[in-house]
């Protein structure tokens, strides 16, 4: 019979070591997994409270406030303002609570970081598909995307009514109003139009009769701040919407429940002082030109939200800006637009696009 013998001290302190380490490592690992899910309970997300206007009234909401009269984006501005980059909400009956987006950060969120989640959705499609019909204006998902890289592109006849309306009735009533709402400012500023003026005596060698094109007026930094602003000012689209797809928070805390309406309220963010500066309410070009280099300042689409931001940026942007350069330095630089502002004093008729309320006479001279 063999004779086992004892282990050596030496290898039980060893095999003792090895124990404890083990033990220890394994005791180190279910404290570093304690330590990560408290840790986590603790960073669990928060819902930011959405506040309510003072005037929200039980049952009808705020349907008084944007119907009463046709100040609503006004309306809104002032709200934005109070809330002071808080979300807050928009309360009409028969629809889900409206969260408006009105600060940079909120538009950069829904517009880029989550488009994938954010539709043009039912809300929009059901009041405008009697005017625009199912255009890039309206689709969302695969035929958007189809659209959108297709451009003036046509495919069947189908897509050739869909780029009418879009290319042709949207895009020319807007340009159109964009243009007024220029010459509307000129007649309240003239200090405005003489400096256009001035600048065009200055930089263009060429006759009064002449056509100026897009490339002969680059060098006009005071007339594109004058567009620029106006563009600011006087956003002709005033208004969008965006429907969630799923249950998600915005700007990491504020929270979109699936098929809720988001507003982006493009009149407020324009306006915002918060955005703008203290300024924010005065029709300033000069706000656009650097006063070191002289050049036109740069700015996010997030910021001047006129042509909406993201992959849903307005594709006719480069062409509508185009046309108010031409259009504008050429009528200037023939004619002298005597504008009555005793007949319009610049308030708006509240509908999808920011039109005059009232006619904007205007007497015209040869210059």
């Amino acid at each position: 019979m063999r004779v086992i013998p004892p282990p050596s001290l030496e290898s039980v302190l060893q095999n003792a070591d090895s124990s404890i380490v083990a033990t220890f490592g394994v005791l180190v690992i279910a404290l570093l997994y304690s330590v990560h899910v408290l840790g986590s309970k603790k960073q669990a997300i928060k819902p930011r409270r959405i506040h309510n206007p003072d005037s929200t009234l039980p049952v009808i909401g705020n349907l008084l406030d944007v119907t009463k009269d046709d100040r609503v984006h006004d309306w809104l501005l002032e709200q934005c303002i109070k809330f002071k980059g808080e979300p807050w909400q928009m309360n009409i009956p028969g629809a889900q609570p409206t969260v408006i987006m009105y600060i940079p950060e909120m538009m950069e969120d829904v517009t880029s970081t989550q488009f994938g989640t954010f539709e043009k959705g039912q809300f929009q499609r059901e009041r405008m598909e009697q005017m625009l019909g199912d255009s890039i204006v309206l689709t969302d998902g695969e035929r958007w995307q189809r659209q959108r890289k297709a451009g003036v592109k046509f495919f069947t006849s189908q897509d050739l009514v869909e780029f009418i309306l879009t290319f042709v009735l949207a895009a020319r009533d807007t340009t159109a109003l964009t243009l007024a709402w220029i010459f509307y400012e000129l007649g309240r500023n003239p200090q405005v139009e003489k400096a256009i003026r001035k600048e065009m005596t200055e930089k263009l060698d060429f006759g009064k009769d002449a056509y100026l094109t897009a490339e002969d007026i680059r060098s006009l930094t005071y007339l594109e701040a004058v567009i620029k602003e106006t563009l600011r000012f006087h956003p002709v689209a005033p208004f969008t919407t965006r429907q969630k797809t799923k249950d998600t928070f915005v700007c990491g805390d504020i929270p979109i429940k699936k098929g809720q309406t988001v507003g982006l309220s493009i009149y407020s963010i324009n306006r915002n002082p918060m955005v703008w500066g203290p300024d924010a309410h005065e029709f300033n070009p000069e706000r656009w030109i650097d006063t070191k280099t002289g050049n036109i300042i740069n700015v996010p689409a997030t910021k001047l939200f006129t042509f909406a931001a993201g992959p849903r940026i307005c594709v006719g942007m480069t062409l509508a800006m185009m046309e108010l350069r031409v259009v504008s330095a050429n009528l200037l630089r023939k004619y002298r637009f005597e504008v009555d502002l005793s007949k319009n004093d610049g308030s708006y008729a509240a509908g999808m696009t920011l039109n005059m309320q009232y006619p904007l006479p205007v007497n015209v001279k040869r210059v």
